[in-house]
């Protein structure tokens, strides 16, 4: 699992955008759990914000949880 931001500006608006990718992902002969690195690492952002949230002293703290997934399927010619 890879990440990189991105800082959007439009219309005065700042967006810090994080990509997160996922080289080789299902390119395996047997993929039973190729979605597994990907849960955790949602389950990890998830999880870190939580706890950052039930603090008794909370400070302005990043949102890293994930917000959106896209899978994009390789075409196959069939169909």
């Amino acid at each position: 699992v890879e990440q990189s931001k991105v800082l959007i500006k439009e219309g005065g608006v700042q967006l810090l955008l994080t990509i997160v990718d996922t080289p080789g992902f299902g390119d395996a002969v047997d993929n039973s759990n190729c979605w597994q690195p990907v849960i955790d690492y949602i389950d990890s952002k998830f999880e870190d914000y939580l706890n950052a949230e039930s603090r008794v002293n909370r400070r302005q703290m990043p949102d890293n949880r994930v917000q959106c997934c896209l899978y994009f399927i390789a075409p196959s010619g069939h169909g």
